[in-house]
């Protein structure tokens, strides 16, 4: 099937950019227009028309741009386009001029159906052009084809000299005419394959948030905004998985051991559903007796998370009360996001678990990977509590010796994850009135915490001491694995033995430290 080439231009007052840009396709870079889409407003749409207007003070006869694109196409004997002029407007509201907050919002919100829509399309080229209109028709027509574009879509702008603007004419009609014009072809970023066709609702805002969430993802920031730290590709899943499930109702399990973070996840999930605070409430099932549970599903709730941690330790009782609550509520907006320790396999992991209650709570499932099986995540995450405590305990760590670090990297995490990190950083920077942390200051720990961070420890350096490689907090991440790549040659089989790296995260260090 051939490839249809579709134009999409803006006019405001100067309807003869439409005409010109066509030129440049048609004329110029022998390009066959199919469709030509004219977007513009109440008022840009009686100079597309034509006819007698009331133009800086006289009235003035304007030419239809339509004749005007049709006696190019004959005198060039060039494929005359199936014309489309859209008026921009929603239901409720057509534009007059892009000069109001309404107008500004619907304008980016039409361009992103319009170019969405025509991109799903088969054998579809979209040439999108920034001339002619308000700049902020230009704006949103740029970002719109940076969303939804394919490989071979352009985005043009086409100048043309000022005597020939003046002239008022709609195309070159010679060879010193066509001189006078001039077609630029800007790159621009292809982000389809993370937002295009699955975007439903094409809002403008909700496009950038989601665009940003997905580069926030690849970078890591992501989970910072939530307190989840990490650029592992393991902890990456879990920012994507979040991103993704926000945007559903479906009841959501998560599951880790302890210390992994289940309740910021949950936070996580709640927030960005753009859910308010006191919407979310939590419930520690350890201790909470029947007749409390009975007596919350049983208030009114509305727009509401219930966060239900430990939800595999409800008595039996309370896994009928929220049995009932499921059923009775499906259409409330409320959703359910419970978190336990226990495998999802089935309810028989979770000791004879209600096993309809059990299907209807595991509807989307979030596993979050032990500290031990993303050790890359552990230098960051020392980095962010170790300035969280300077500022909470007033200490001022600048610096953490090496080989600390290297104790901490391979330490055993199981059974607390990121809290026993914590638990250790506060205990090592409280009181301390140095400005560097170093393996002396493990004696600050009891005999089991030093058994743990001591539990996967091989000396890089044969001398232990006071005198180790410091590394400024600042930049804690990207000296020590850049140390470890030059100490150890780019062996990187080596350095995964050493470090208790997987394959993954190896994969990772190398592509993001080997050139530092």
């Amino acid at each position: 099937m051939p490839e249809k080439n579709i134009l999409i231009t803006m006019c405001g007052l100067t309807p003869q950019v439409v005409s010109e840009t066509l030129y440049a396709f048609s004329v110029r870079e022998n390009i066959s227009i199919d469709e030509l889409y004219i977007l513009t407003t109440i008022e840009g749409k009686k100079y597309v028309d034509g006819g007698e207007l009331y133009v800086r003070g006289d009235i003035t006869k304007i030419p239809s741009l339509e004749d005007e694109i049709n006696r190019m196409c004959q005198l060039y004997n060039v494929r005359l386009p199936n014309i489309k002029v859209l008026t921009v407007k929603d239901e409720n509201f057509e534009i007059n001029d892009i000069d109001s907050p309404e107008a500004n919002e619907l304008f980016p919100n039409f361009i992103m159906n319009l170019i969405g829509d025509l991109s799903a399309q088969k054998n579809v080229r979209l040439h999108c052009s920034l001339s002619g209109g308000r700049k902020t028709m230009s704006v949103a027509i740029g970002f719109a084809i940076s969303m939804f574009g394919g490989e071979n879509d352009t985005l043009t702008h086409v100048l043309t000299s000022r005597e020939f603007e003046l002239s008022s004419k709609y195309f070159p009609e010679n060879k010193e005419e066509d001189e006078q014009l001039k077609i630029n072809y800007f790159p621009f970023l292809k982000l389809r394959d993370w937002i295009g066709q699955d975007v439903l609702e094409r809002n403008y805002s909700s496009i950038i948030k989601k665009a940003q969430n997905n580069i926030d993802i690849i970078s890591g920031n992501y989970g910072k905004k939530y307190g989840l730290i990490g650029e592992s590709m393991a902890i990456k899943k879990v920012y994507r998985q979040i991103e993704i499930y926000s945007r559903l109702t479906s009841n959501v399990l998560i599951t880790g051991e302890k210390g992994t973070g289940k309740k910021i996840i949950a936070k996580a999930l709640h927030n960005s559903a753009n859910k308010t605070e006191d919407s979310f409430i939590h419930i520690k099932c350890i201790d909470i007796k029947d007749t409390e549970i009975s007596e919350l599903l049983c208030s009114r709730l509305t727009n509401t998370t219930l966060f239900f941690e430990e939800v595999d330790l409800l008595s039996i009782g309370s896994q009928n009360y929220l049995l009932n609550f499921i059923k009775a509520n499906e259409n409330n907006n409320i959703r359910i996001i419970t978190a336990c320790s226990a495998g999802i396999e089935n309810e028989y992991s979770w000791g004879g678990f209600n096993a309809e209650l059990h299907r209807l709570l595991n509807q989307l499932n979030i596993y979050i990977p032990p500290l031990n099986d993303r050790r890359e995540d552990v230098l960051q995450i020392i980095k962010y509590y170790t300035e969280r405590y300077n500022t909470e305990l007033n200490q001022h760590i600048k610096f953490i010796g090496i080989e600390l670090l290297r104790m901490l990297l391979v330490a055993n995490y199981r059974g607390g994850n990121v809290l026993n990190i914590r638990k250790w950083l506060k205990k090592m920077i409280d009181g301390t009135g140095k400005s560097k942390l170093t393996v002396i200051d493990l004696d600050k720990l009891d005999y089991v915490e030093k058994t743990h961070v001591m539990w996967g420890f091989q000396k890089m350096d044969k001398d232990v001491s006071s005198e180790e490689k410091l590394l400024p907090i600042n930049e804690l991440e990207r000296l020590f694995f850049s140390h470890v790549i030059r100490k150890f040659d780019n062996d990187f089989r080596v350095i995964a033995k050493i470090l208790k790296l997987s394959d993954e995260s190896v994969k990772n260090i190398r592509g993001r430290f080997s050139n530092s």
